[in-house]
């Protein structure tokens, strides 16, 4: 489990230190601070070159022609392709202490760096750049470049992004629920607490295709799909974290489509699963009454595993602040600002 992060150069970060890090860490800010570059930080640090084959889409909901090449020039602070941009972790014990860099030249340059890996190729601007990887401590091994290509099915990060979910997507993976031994009792007595209705949840057929369905006691299964997004998402959430060989989860705005009176219940389910699976847990939020459900659920909880890290500017750069079980607590009862 990683103890702290630092992130170089990356997006709007020229040098920032988050921790200590918790099993479940809440990432806090205004607008435009740097809470989706962070998870993108993140991703990239975990998957290695296994995080950029999906790396423009991840978070960013973007279909505009330029995103191809755009997107891999403002990876770099200030869009100064000339740094190297850089996350580093510590962790829990000497296996978590990784690190991953970036790295782009201009084609013409036909410079290598040693140890890298060309990963991308862009243009910006009529100009050609290949884009270089480099992991640690894989390739501290070897002199060979075997970089990180790891993903949520082989230990890798899974990532929650605030994009519609795909229906059938999201109905194989409960099936592979149901074949887990447990799986199925496990999810619904968790999607319980957001709709105490529910009976059974059940994968079927919508025409041809698979879908979900769910008995909450009215003369026919419902689709899972018209009890809202948030009972969807949570359902997503928990199934997903049951079924994936992934350490660490990344949710994007996780309150995104729940009812704030049902918020208490959904982090009380995801603290019970993040701890029972081993996952260490990333999310942001923009709501207090989601940051106010959150504390409430870990206080109660031993040991206390769960820290809020706001991001804020600090004149020319971003910086962390981190709240443990006290400060976050008095900062509450207090109506501070911790957003």
């Amino acid at each position: 489990m990683y103890t702290s992060l630092r992130i170089e150069n990356f997006r709007g970060f020229r040098d920032l230190t988050v921790g200590p890090l918790q099993r479940v860490n809440l990432l806090v800010a205004k607008n435009n601070v740097g809470k989706t570059a962070f998870l993108e930080a993140v991703t990239l640090l975990v998957n290695g070159q296994g995080a950029l084959q999906t790396f423009p889409k991840a978070f960013r909901n973007s279909d505009h022609p330029e995103q191809g090449s755009e997107f891999w020039v403002w990876l770099f602070h200030g869009r100064d392709c000339a740094s190297v941009a850089s996350v580093t972790a510590t962790g829990s014990d000497a296996k978590g202490n990784q690190s991953v860099q970036l790295r782009c030249t201009e084609q013409n340059a036909n410079n290598h760096p040693q140890r890298f890996e060309c990963v991308q190729r862009f243009q910006v601007e009529g100009k050609q750049y290949p884009l270089f990887l480099r992991t640690e401590p894989e390739m501290a091994q070897s002199n060979v470049s075997h970089p990180r290509n790891l993903n949520e099915t082989n230990g890798g990060a899974k990532i929650f992004a605030t994009n519609p979910m795909n229906p059938i997507e999201e109905a194989r993976k409960y099936h592979n629920v149901m074949k887990k031994k447990g799986g199925e009792e496990k999810v619904q007595s968790l999607l319980r607490v957001i709709e105490p209705r529910l009976t059974k949840i059940r994968p079927g057929l919508t025409g041809s295709q698979p879908s979900i369905y769910a008995d909450i006691g009215l003369s026919e299964l419902i689709p899972v799909s018209q009890l809202g997004q948030g009972f969807s998402r949570v359902l997503s959430i928990y199934s997903s974290i049951l079924l994936s060989e992934a350490k660490v989860f990344l949710i994007d705005e996780v309150e995104n489509g729940i009812h704030y009176s049902a918020l208490e219940q959904v982090w009380e389910g995801l603290a019970e699963v993040a701890e029972r699976e081993n996952v260490q847990v990333f999310a942001t939020t923009h709501s207090w009454e989601c940051l106010v459900a959150a504390g409430k659920v870990f206080a109660k909880r031993d040991p206390y595993d769960f820290a809020v890290h706001r991001l804020q500017i600090v004149g020319d750069r971003v910086e962390a602040k981190t709240y443990d079980r006290e400060t976050l607590a008095t900062s509450i009862e207090q109506g501070f600002e911790v957003r």
